[in-house]
């Protein structure tokens, strides 16, 4: 939000998502996914990550608590898919997965990317 890639009612649908559908997002140990529809006030493509010093219980018996939360935005329904696609590719390394959740600074999470 504060980046300018999607309103506060994209971040409201986001938790909306949440409490009507389930922890669906929670796709990993410790790992969680967050989205909502473009037209709930995504902008432009963008894409956050958030690491919780308190893990948050989102109802997933195998994968709570989530420390870190993937979040991205995009204006419609195909901008996205690249940025997606790398990221899964991405996460599929659990050594990756590991590095978000330990990190202390973007460098750290930045040099593993680039």
């Amino acid at each position: 939000m504060q980046a300018g890639k999607c309103g506060l009612s994209y971040v409201e649908s986001m938790v909306r998502a949440v409490q009507e559908m389930g922890p669906y997002m929670v796709l990993a140990p410790g790992l969680a996914l967050a989205h909502a529809r473009p037209e709930d006030g995504a902008d432009v493509v963008g894409l956050s990550l958030v690491t919780l010093a308190t893990p948050v219980e989102f109802g997933s018996e195998t994968n709570d608590p989530v420390s870190v939360v993937i979040s991205f935005c995009a204006p419609d329904r195909e901008s996205h898919i690249g940025m997606l696609q790398s990221l899964a590719e991405f996460l599929i390394n659990e050594d990756n997965q590991r590095l978000l959740k330990t990190a202390e600074t973007v460098d750290e999470i930045l040099s593993a990317v680039i």
